[in-house]
Formats: C-alpha cells, structure tokens, sequence
C-alpha cells in the first residue's frame, strides 16, 4: 500500500503514514518491506495525518465520518480503540505538530569523505550472491568468476573474483561506475548494474550483485580484503607509465 503522503518515525523504531485509504499504518524502520500494518483497522473515519510522540501514542489529524470536521486527536496504535478528541474546529484541522524544546546541542553526524583523497574503496562479498537470475541465453556457466567495471568512456578493467566470490578494488572517486558478472566464458551472467560512484575517501561495501538490501552481509571475512585492494585509479596508471 503506497502511502498517501510522507513519513514520520516514532521513537520506538516505526515509521507511520497515512496510507491510500486515509488509513493509519505503519512500518518497521530496520525492514520496511515486510512489516506493513493497518494499526487503524476496524476504527470508523478517515486519518489525514500523524506524528509520534515520544511518550508513546500518535498525534494524529481524524475524522469520525465524513459529516464531521477534522479534529486533533490522540490514538494509541496498539490499543485497537477510537481516537480520544483533543479539539475539533468548525473547519479542519489537517496538519499536527508536537511542539517541544529543541536539544541545544544538535547532532554533527561524523563523515569518512576526505577531500584530500582522489580515490575510494569497494568490496563486494559474494558477485553470485543475488535476488535476481542469471541471464537466460547463456551457453557456458550460470556463476561469475569475474566482474567487468565501466566508466562512461568504456572497459576499465575485469577483475576476477576469489573463490568465495568477493572482490576488493580501489578507483578514483566521483567517477561513475557499473558492473556485470561474467562467467568463465566471458559471457555477462548478471547486469549491467546501475552507476554509482564513491566519494573521495569512502569505504563501501555490498553483500552481493541486486542482493536483498534489507539483508544484512553474512559474519565472515571475505578472501578479498585479506590482500590489498586491486588499484585500478588513473593514480596507479600514471605510476605504472
């Protein structure tokens, strides 16, 4: 169900939203995709809005029937009982805000980009680990041995994988990039994959080619990062020269 308008995140880890039926729903945080409830299932009326108090309970703009006017309400999600009125105008009241102190000391969320670093690093665990099959129409292998990087002039290079599937590189950073397995027969098992590119200094790592983002990477050390990353920057050309 898509939602009807944005998002708010409570402090216990939810995020709700009024859904395309001017119903409450909401979501967990750490996986969205599959934990989707109506918390206002079975309540008559419709909801425009909602914002989660930290206290516990929403805020929420609701409507017993289509008769009557937006109210500002209280509602307990998990109590499966009808809103508690707080105000109701003759006209609607659509938007609620809590309003609180603001924290005096507001967070610096720390950055690894380092403007002084032309380059960047990416791992990838596992190039066969992926929600998506390999491409029909291939006569050798169904598994990469390898991937193809790309920049937007063509071919940067094709490293090969380790024998668990990972890969460690280090390339030049705001430079686009995409990928595609290969098989041991040079045929493309899985991609392209979209562009990306890492800023200066970033360290990036995937689980796999389209695995499942709401996965998390499995608890091992990948083969890959046991060496030093394989230098494919035009830093790393120019010393070659």
């Amino acid at each position: 169900m898509l939602p009807a308008g944005g998002g708010s995140e409570s402090s216990d880890g939810f995020i709700y939203f009024i859904s395309g039926q001017d119903q409450l729903a909401r979501v967990q945080h750490r996986r969205p995709l599959h934990t989707f409830e109506h918390v206002s299932q079975g309540v008559p009326g419709s909801f425009a809005s909602v914002h989660p108090l930290d206290a516990g309970g929403c805020l929420v703009s609701y409507r017993p029937s289509s008769s009557e006017t937006f109210g500002l309400y209280r509602f307990e999600p998990d109590s499966y009982q009808a809103p508690v009125l707080l105000i109701r105008r003759e006209m609607n009241l659509t938007d609620p805000v809590f309003i609180a102190a603001m924290d005096p000391r507001p967070r610096i969320l720390p950055s690894a980009v380092d403007p002084g670093n032309s380059t960047g690093l990416l791992m990838s665990q596992d190039i066969n680990h992926s929600m998506l099959t390999a491409h029909t129409g291939i006569s050798g292998d169904s598994l990469a041995g390898s991937i193809r990087i790309s920049t937007l002039e063509g071919e940067l290079a094709v490293v090969e994988a380790k024998a668990d599937g990972s890969f460690y590189i280090k390339v030049d950073a705001e430079t686009p990039l995409r990928f595609e397995a290969l098989n041991n027969q040079g045929e493309v098992v899985r991609g392209p994959s979209d562009w990306i590119y890492l800023r200066p200094n970033e360290r990036r790592a995937c689980t796999g080619c389209h695995a499942d983002p709401e996965l998390a990477p499995r608890n091992i050390q990948p083969m890959a990062v046991k060496e030093d990353p394989i230098d494919l920057s035009a830093k790393k050309k120019e010393t070659s020269q």
